[in-house]
C-alpha cells in the first residue's frame, strides 16, 4: 500500500467520537420515541382488572348508599376557579353509613406537590373547621370518569356542605374548586 491509499482511507474514516455521537444520538431518540408510545398505550388501554373490581364495588356502595333514609344526592356545583369551568359530577353521602362517593368528569390530572381533598363540614360539630373525608394524590381516570368512595375518620352527624379543594405544598394554602350541598 503506498502512502497516498493511506491518506485516502484516513480522510474517508470518521473520528470514533462522531461515531459514538451518531449512536448515542440514535439510542436516545428511540428511546425517547419508545417512552411515548408506552405512555400512550396506557392511556388507550382498557381498565385493568382491579380498576374493573373497584368499580363493580363502587357501584354496589352506591346502591347502597341510596336505599338509605338520609341519602344525600347532589352535584357538584363550580366556583368561579377557571381550572374547573368545565367540571361535571356527582356526590352521594349517607351519614347513617358514614359513607360517601364522589364523581367527577373533566376533573385536571394533578401536577407534581399537588392533592385534592374532600372536605366536609358538619353543623353538629364543635368547631367550625371541615371535616378531611379523603385526599386524592393520584387522579386515575376509568372511562373519563374519576369516582371515589369517602369514609370520614371523625363521624359526620349532620353535613352542611362539602367542598374539593386544590392543595399546593403546604396544607395552609388551598384553591377551593367545587361545593356540593344537601
Amino acid at each position: 500500500m503506498n502512502s497516498s491509499t493511506a491518506n485516502v482511507e484516513k480522510k474517508n474514516k470518521l473520528p470514533f467520537w462522531l461515531i459514538m455521537l451518531m449512536v448515542s444520538l440514535g439510542v436516545i431518540a428511540a428511546s425517547y420515541f419508545g417512552l411515548r408510545y408506552y405512555q400512550q398505550s396506557l392511556k388507550n388501554a382498557q381498565p385493568s382488572h382491579f380498576q374493573q373490581l373497584e368499580r363493580a364495588d363502587l357501584e354496589t356502595l352506591k346502591e347502597s348508599i341510596i336505599q338509605q333514609a338520609d341519602t344525600i344526592d347532589t352535584n357538584w356545583l363550580r366556583t368561579l376557579n377557571p381550572i374547573v369551568k368545565h367540571v361535571q359530577g356527582r356526590l352521594l353521602w349517607s351519614s347513617t353509613m358514614q359513607q360517601g362517593v364522589v364523581e367527577f368528569i373533566n376533573l385536571p390530572e394533578l401536577k407534581n406537590n399537588q392533592q385534592y381533598r374532600l372536605w366536609v363540614y358538619d353543623l353538629e360539630a364543635n368547631n367550625s373547621k371541615p371535616i378531611t373525608a379523603r385526599v386524592f394524590k393520584k387522579v386515575e381516570f376509568i372511562s373519563g370518569i374519576f369516582s371515589r368512595s369517602f369514609e370520614p375518620k371523625v363521624k359526620v352527624k349532620n353535613p352542611l356542605k362539602f367542598e374539593l379543594v386544590l392543595e399546593e405544598g403546604d396544607v395552609e394554602g388551598f384553591q377551593p374548586l367545587l361545593l356540593a350541598q344537601p
